[in-house]
């Protein structure tokens, strides 16, 4: 499935436009008689970039400055392939199915006249990704801008992401750069925590922390995450005295992570118990008879379903704190690392899923968020994720989203709707980047006999990966509209400075505004009726030194006949003659110094 038209009457700063999205299919839209013609250049014999990027590929560019609705098109797009087209009002899309070649059309608006024809078609069978690398908060890139790890983010679904698809697909991957092969998942506790973890995991009683105490309390932990805060300070008041520090502490430690998780998505399941567990608990003088006392009440409930969703919780929480504990009695300074083959991954969900049960001991926000970093590493050669340059990271960012969402729903066509793709990448990346999407798609489609259809849509304003796109694949906006754009001029293939200097990219040129002024002031001196010696001076000294040759020639052709507009044809001739001798001597003396 492929989108080739869509018309919108109203969205935002769009207003009744046409975009044309295929460069096989070209769509003209009369509004003054409500009739639509589509051209098929298969039948009109006329030349397009046919299977330009490969078989099932295809790429279409939205380009625009800032403001010109490049986003917000996209947005449209999202909108309507995901079936959400009542949420903007008066519009119609074509799309064509190739494999089948028939057109396919949707309209919101009816009544209009079509010169082809069409049949109606089911949206489920088209998934939509949208990949969006502008926003700076994005997850996926956020640590790209800022120059951190990506994976500093504790619970985000994106790490879990970046672990199964570098696993699944390292060896397609491996074919992008041998550096993106990585067979290892690496958990580093922060140096300036261990004191910390000793502190309050270990070092707050060596009694409280005995195995038997340790694991019960963490099992009534996971059961019951919910209490009121009044009830919190009637317990706690009960158990503040010097001889009861140590179940004063236990207490603590368990409706600590009660109050944590008072809105667990349990809490319904829990309610009950902890009502009646909050009425018994002042009973006990001793915390082991209390904690005797409800393990044997547990026990009662073995059947309940609440239980039994918690005891493999109960597990995960025991394993980690057995991990945590083994690096605090490490004294090398290796203690902070745990390495896991990358292809274990419940043994790393575990561990990542579990890191709010210690990062929640302590109050402070920051501690929540850096409590751990992770890394990919090449065991083989010692390559890390962040012994990668940023442009590295951000390329491997961008195939493990496109991965990701080539994995999901593998058996439709995809659209692949990249906001500001190439944002924030070096010149020299922005070049290779549409070479590397494109081979990273070969290589899924000959790895998994992949047969559908992926359409990739993206916004930029650079020319850099323009000059890899026919011009039939581009979309050129200007405040929300689209216009003809390079004149006869083609993208593909094109010098880069060809498309920056056009006035589409560049409607004040290329030049510095500094060196505009400057070279704008040497043209009003050129304007006056005589000039000064010092406007002499600053005349040539500027003219020197211009870089662009043609405007170098042009005003020193205009400065010459300034000044020598009275002198007689010997003296014209004398003067250049004397020019000529000093570009000979300096050409001399240049190549003296090279010898």
């Amino acid at each position: 499935m492929e989108l080739v038209y869509l018309w919108v009457e109203n969205y935002k700063n769009i207003q009744r436009q046409g975009f044309n999205f295929s460069s096989r299919f070209k769509c003209k839209y009369d509004e003054n008689n409500n009739q639509l013609e589509i051209i098929d250049k298969e039948e009109t014999e006329e030349f397009y970039p046919k299977d330009f990027f490969g078989e099932n590929i295809n790429i279409t560019a939205i380009v625009g400055e800032n403001g010109s609705g490049k986003t917000t098109l996209l947005e449209l797009i999202v909108q309507v392939c995901s079936g959400k087209h009542y949420l903007i009002g008066n519009i119609f899309v074509i799309y064509a199915d190739t494999t089948s070649k028939k057109t396919v059309y949707y309209k919101q608006d009816h009544g209009i006249s079509i010169k082809n024809h069409f049949q109606s078609f089911d949206l489920n069978d088209l998934a939509i990704s949208w990949i969006n690398y502008n926003f700076v908060l994005n997850n996926a890139i956020t640590v790209i801008v800022k120059k951190q790890s990506v994976f500093n983010m504790y619970g985000s679904n994106n790490t879990f992401k970046h672990i199964h698809v570098v696993n699944k697909f390292k060896n397609i991957l491996n074919k992008i750069s041998d550096k993106y092969f990585f067979d290892t998942f690496q958990i580093v506790i922060k140096e300036k925590n261990a004191s910390f973890i000793e502190d309050k995991i270990l070092g707050i009683d060596e009694f409280y922390f005995s195995q038997d105490i340790q694991n019960r309390i963490k099992e009534l932990l996971e059961k019951f995450k919910s209490t009121k805060s009044t009830e919190i300070k009637r317990i706690t008041e009960n158990y503040i005295t010097k001889e009861k520090i140590i179940e004063y502490n236990a207490l603590l430690f368990f409706i600590h992570f009660l109050q944590l998780n008072k809105d667990d998505i349990w809490f319904k399941e829990s309610d009950k118990i902890v009502k009646n567990l909050l009425e018994e608990i002042n009973e006990y003088d001793n915390i082991f008879e209390f904690l005797d006392d409800f393990e044997a009440y547990l026990l009662e409930l073995e059947n309940d379903v609440f239980y039994l969703l918690f005891s493999e919780q109960y597990k995960n929480i025991k394993y980690l704190i057995e991990k945590i504990n083994y690096l605090i009695e490490d004294n090398s300074k290796k203690k902070y690392v745990l390495n896991f083959p990358l292809n274990d991954i419940d043994e790393i969900k575990i561990v990542i899923d579990n890191t709010q049960f210690i990062s929640g001991l302590s109050s402070e926000a920051a501690f929540y968020s850096n409590f751990m970093e992770y890394n990919f590493i090449n065991s083989q050669n010692n390559i890390s994720f962040e012994s990668l340059s940023d442009g590295e990271k951000k390329i491997l960012l961008i195939c493990i989203d496109f991965l990701h969402h080539l994995d999901l729903d593998s058996d439709k066509d995809k659209i692949f709707i990249c906001d500001e793709i190439d944002n924030s990448l070096h010149p020299v990346w922005k070049k290779e980047l549409l070479l590397i999407l494109l081979n990273l798609l070969k290589a899924f489609k000959t790895e998994y006999e992949h047969d559908k259809k992926s359409n990739i849509i993206f916004t930029s304003h650079s020319p850099f990966i323009l000059s890899d796109i026919p011009k039939d694949n581009i979309v050129f906006l200007k405040k929300g509209v689209q216009v003809e754009a390079m004149d006869k001029k083609q993208t593909f293939g094109a010098n880069i400075h060809t498309l920056l200097s056009d006035s589409f990219f560049m409607d004040g040129g290329l030049m510095g505004e500094f060196a505009k002024s400057k070279i704008n002031d040497i043209i009003k001196i050129l304007n006056k009726k005589k000039l000064s010696k010092k406007d002499i001076k600053t005349c040539e000294n500027i003219i020197s030194i211009i870089g662009e040759p043609v405007l170098q020639n042009t005003l020193r052709q205009q400065f010459n006949q300034k000044i020598y507009s009275k002198e007689t044809e010997l003296q014209k001739l004398e003067r250049k003659q004397k020019e000529i001798q000093d570009k000979i001597d300096k050409l001399k003396e240049n190549k003296n110094e090279t010898n």
